[in-house]
């Protein structure tokens, strides 16, 4: 009777002793369910989706052996309280329900109107454990729960159904569906309809990004592909966790597409919103540290033509807001190498080394550092298991960098998607003492020597080598310090004295003419911007390690960028082990130390040999031959058949 138009249920007359479970799901005409009272092997009721039903009888709470209830999107029933106490271990409720449903004994289950979540059609409905329930939960209640996780449940008590269940069953539904009209899916079993139900639309996917929103304390959620044209509320607040957020969207195309960008607004505060065919940018003022930023969630299309309007569209925004603090992230679906495609035939297509070519210019003409990966190389996998690309990137601009220091995209496994998710992270561990070092341009001053020969002999320290050499090294470092901001520290300010006094000095060269000690004076000091500025120039070049491309070239952004990429290279992000990828200064340590002691370790171990190998090798007359003195007669044998009009110029050197 699936989907049945019955309007009205019996009316209690009917002897229901072998009645288990009652499965009226979407019968949408049902307006009231009747006593239920001779139905004493009740365990299940089933009313979800039963979006006229407005009336429940009291016997259905009353129901010794009943366990499960669910009234999902029931949004005009009207309660009725009843003090019976059952024994029901899961209601799923909605927020039509105004009255109370029940009350449990020894738990007091009242009205239970939590964030909606679940499967209701309009979105209203959430799935709530009678266990963790407290009386006069009324109104939008945060604190709740779902069914399927760990509960305190009573011994032996158990819930039944879980996410994935619930959502394997609505795959059999639609399987039953088809089956009545003939129509055939392509694939094998149930497993292809439970991976169709892909987008926002699944609750699975739901779960898992409310998860990771909560356990990644993200402040910034890009979703891509939502598959929806309408995100409602309820949707927003059950992915977020709660009601601190604000949101912005781009609607499907029926089941193609769709963008959603949700952030704190805790955290930061919106200013305007631009949206365009396959992207979301926000400009967003951030409360705590008084910065606005924008945010572009990008989602491209497989034709290289819309790739190519995307791209164009989002450089005329960036362009028109101007420089800032700028963020693009999602699925640009295509790659800059060939290096990020495995397991694709590119064959088929035009030239696909052009639409790299094109996404690289693209990028160029951004500004903006294409952050690099850790923890995986690829951010797309086939279900095949063979085919996989970096389709998914983020791009921040330098003022971004600059903004919050060392950050770094960790690429989590992926799960219910084809996708990886990528979290922007900020690293500002401390990892101790730093390696003693100095500038090179100090070696340049003829003092510089003097300093660290008599810093060392002044030094005394008792203990082994290595201890009197760290506190050697540690005494030395510090003079050094302080050598080198007394002649070379505020470099700006010295170079703007010099400027000052040289100015000043040709000044009055133009109009009385300068004395010799003025003359010598400006000579001085010409010879001290000079150094300085052979300095500065050595300084830069030091921390960038690059080459000059032209002279004079230390102010580009071009070597302050290589100063900050030397600085992103060299920086210990994670670790990956055996057991994982494992990030911290103190899980870095354990690694590093445990690798290397067993690296190094008195184990005995199976050595090869090459005993019993027979290799090629010469008799004993040809190594006597080969190491025998040249004779006389072998000499002259040989020169009367080299000497000839074909080699003139054979010369013999006698001792």
């Amino acid at each position: 009777m699936r989907h049945s138009k019955l309007r009205k249920l019996w009316n209690g007359v009917q002897k229901l002793d072998k009645l288990i479970t009652l499965d009226l799901c979407n019968f949408r005409d049902l307006i009231e369910i009747s006593d239920l009272s001779r139905a004493p092997n009740l365990q299940k009721v089933d009313l979800s989706g039963c979006v006229s039903l407005r009336q429940l009888h009291p016997s259905v709470f009353t129901r010794p052996k009943l366990r499960e209830l669910s009234l999902i999107g029931c949004k005009f029933l009207e309660n009725r309280q009843r003090k019976d106490p059952i024994e029901t271990t899961t209601v799923e409720v909605c927020y039509g329900i105004r009255q109370t449903v029940c009350d449990l004994e020894g738990i007091g289950l009242e009205v239970v109107l939590s964030q909606p979540v679940e499967d209701c059609e309009v979105g209203n409905c959430s799935l709530v454990p009678c266990s963790l329930a407290s009386r006069g939960v009324v109104g939008n209640s945060i604190g709740y729960m779902l069914a399927g996780e760990q509960l305190p449940l009573a011994p032996g008590v158990s819930i039944p159904g879980t996410l994935v269940d619930k959502e394997r069953g609505d795959a059999h539904h639609i399987i039953d569906i088809q089956e009545d009209l003939g129509m055939n899916f392509h694939g094998e079993g149930d497993e292809d309809v439970v991976r169709s139900m892909g987008g926002l639309g699944s609750r699975v996917k739901r779960r898992k990004i409310r998860d990771m929103v909560r356990d990644e304390q993200l402040d910034f959620l890009a979703i891509q592909e939502t598959k929806l044209e309408v995100i409602s509320d309820a949707l927003v607040l059950a992915l977020w966790g709660n009601n601190d957020c604000c949101w912005s969207y781009l609607p499907s195309v029926g089941n193609s597409g769709g963008i959603l960008s949700i952030w704190n607004k805790v955290k930061a505060s919106l200013v305007f919103t631009f949206i365009g065919d396959g992207f979301v940018g926000v400009c967003l003022d951030l409360l705590t540290e008084n910065k606005r930023c924008f945010v572009i969630n990008v989602y491209a299309k497989c034709s290289s033509r819309d790739k190519r309007t995307l791209w164009s569209n989002i450089l005329m925004s960036k362009r028109g807001f101007g420089d800032g603090l700028w963020c693009i992230v999602g699925d640009f679906n295509s790659i800059r190498d060939s290096s990020e495609r495995r397991g694709v035939n590119l064959s088929h297509r035009d030239d696909p080394s052009a639409e790299m070519r094109s996404f690289n210019e693209f990028v160029g003409d951004l500004d903006l550092f294409d952050m690099p990966l850790v923890g995986r190389m690829f951010t797309w996998f086939h279900p095949n298991g063979i085919a996989m690309s970096r389709l998914d990137r983020l791009l921040v601009s330098p003022l971004w960098l600059d903004s919050w220091g060392d950050s770094f995209v960790r690429v989590l496994d992926r799960d219910v998607s084809d996708h990886c998710p990528l979290v922007l992270r900020y690293c500002s561990v401390d990892w101790g003492p730093k390696p003693f070092r100095f500038n090179n341009f100090c070696l340049q001053s003829r003092e510089f020597k003097d300093v660290i020969k008599v810093t060392w002999a002044s030094q005394e320290f008792i203990g082994w080598m290595g201890f009197i050499l760290k506190e050697r090294l540690k005494g030395l470092k510090g003079v050094i310090k302080e050598w080198t901001v007394r002649n070379f520290g505020d470099a700006e300010g010295k170079k703007k004295r010099l400027t000052i006094e040289i100015a000043e000095l040709d000044s009055k060269s133009e109009g009385l003419g300068l004395v010799d000690a003025e003359v010598v004076l400006r000579k001085k000091l010409f010879e001290e911007l000079w150094i300085l500025l052979r300095n500065m120039d050595a300084l830069i070049f030091q921390r960038s390690r690059s080459r000059w491309i032209k002279e004079g070239d230390s102010n580009s952004r071009y070597f302050h960028n290589c100063v900050k990429a030397r600085k992103r290279r060299n920086n210990l992000l994670a670790l990956r082990t055996p057991s994982g990828w494992v990030e911290g200064p103190t899980l870095v340590r354990e690694a590093v130390v445990s690798y290397f002691k067993n690296h190094f370790d008195n184990g005995r171990w199976h050595r090869p040999t090459l005993d019993g190998i027979v290799f090629p090798q010469l008799s004993a007359n040809k190594v006597e031959d080969l190491t025998a003195i040249f004779t006389l007669e072998e000499i002259i044998i040989y020169i009367k058949v080299v000497k000839s009009p074909s080699n003139p110029n054979l010369i013999l050197l006698k001792p």
